[in-house]
């Protein structure tokens, strides 16, 4: 498998707190919209980070497939970071 995400690269934990940012502006926006109701954590994980992962990576040159790899990594690097973050998150609201 090919791998995109690099530290180096992307220098994604010096940019952990603008990840967080736009993970906050997207639970706020689905809190404020009464949209968290019913919203299980597995989905609530697959709308962040997907919605997240695609920003980040439209913001990329990456060629197709390289960005497709780009934005899946991502989608995993924030289930993986962010995943007790969202789930204090869905939990205070239910």
């Amino acid at each position: 498998m090919k791998i995109i995400i690099t530290e180096n690269q992307y220098r994604f934990l010096r940019r952990q707190s603008e990840i967080k940012d736009k993970i906050d502006a997207i639970l706020d926006s689905l809190a404020d919209q009464n949209d968290l109701r019913g919203v299980g954590l597995t989905n609530l994980l697959l709308i962040v980070s997907d919605t997240v992962g695609r920003d980040i990576a439209d913001k990329t040159n990456l060629t197709d497939d390289d960005y497709i790899t780009f934005r899946n990594q991502m989608i995993q690097y924030i289930r993986t970071n962010f995943y007790e973050y969202i789930k204090e998150f869905l939990e205070s609201k239910q």
